[in-house]
């Protein structure tokens, strides 16, 4: 495996959300030549909070995270599909409208393809775009994604509920550790942190979660989606 392959591997199996959707970026890209990808969390009705992206300009990426999301008749049908993949061609007269004529078609990209990425509760959280320089969407990377939307809508479920409850990304870190039965001064030496420091921690997690004591909070973070999930029934 390349070092470029085992970065890419790393990403996708790490603990930190957003790098495992980089990471899939990464992955959806390496495999078709002259590809573009990205994954946007749906933050309000005008605008997306980018997560990753590759092979997209900053121009580009503006325009996708938006005014792209309300102007596109593309990103219409998306969000009332969630979950389902539709690529330009899906879309009438597609390359005629602003979005393919005037952004992605200048910057190389002559087909392409979105999905709406739905929360637990349904609404849709995050969309993942995929441009090509191919004037016809390659089979290969439609099964490619299509095979990776189990795992992108789970990791940004992770991030949504992350986000809901407001814990820091070094609060998710003790919190892994602590979903891992790691006691305080374990997890201070595998962070490089102090022992109150990670104390301090630990009762802004309790606080957040409104948890009793750290069973409860393992277990509600796992139940939660805040980490990945873990046999408590096993040492």
């Amino acid at each position: 495996m390349t070092r470029h392959g085992a970065g890419i591997l790393s990403a996708l199996t790490g603990s930190i959300p957003a790098d495992r959707l980089s990471g899939l970026v990464e992955f959806v890209t390496s495999e078709v030549e002259a590809s573009a990808a990205a994954v946007a969390l749906v933050s309000d009705g005008r605008s997306h909070h980018l997560c990753a992206a590759v092979g997209y300009d900053k121009q580009v990426v503006h325009y996708l995270t938006t005014t792209f999301i309300n102007s596109d008749p593309g990103m219409k049908l998306v969000f009332a599909h969630p979950g389902r993949l539709l690529t330009w061609s899906d879309v009438p007269s597609y390359h005629d409208t602003y979005s393919a004529s005037e952004v992605l078609g200048p910057a190389g990209f002559h087909e392409g393809a979105s999905v709406a990425l739905p929360g637990t509760d349904g609404r849709t959280i995050a969309v993942l775009h995929v441009s090509v320089v191919q004037s016809t969407f390659p089979s290969l990377l439609k099964e490619l994604v299509l095979a990776a939307l189990d795992f992108a809508t789970a990791t940004v479920s992770m991030m949504d509920m992350q986000a809901r409850v407001g814990l820091s990304r070094r609060e998710l870190e003790v919190l892994r550790h602590l979903v891992e039965g790691s006691t305080n001064a374990e997890i201070a030496t595998a962070l490089f942190v102090s022992r109150s420091t990670v104390n301090t921690h630990v009762e802004l997690i309790l606080d957040k979660l409104g948890a009793k004591n750290r069973l409860t909070a393992a277990v509600c973070a796992t139940k939660r989606g805040l980490v990945d999930g873990h046999d408590f029934s096993r040492p």
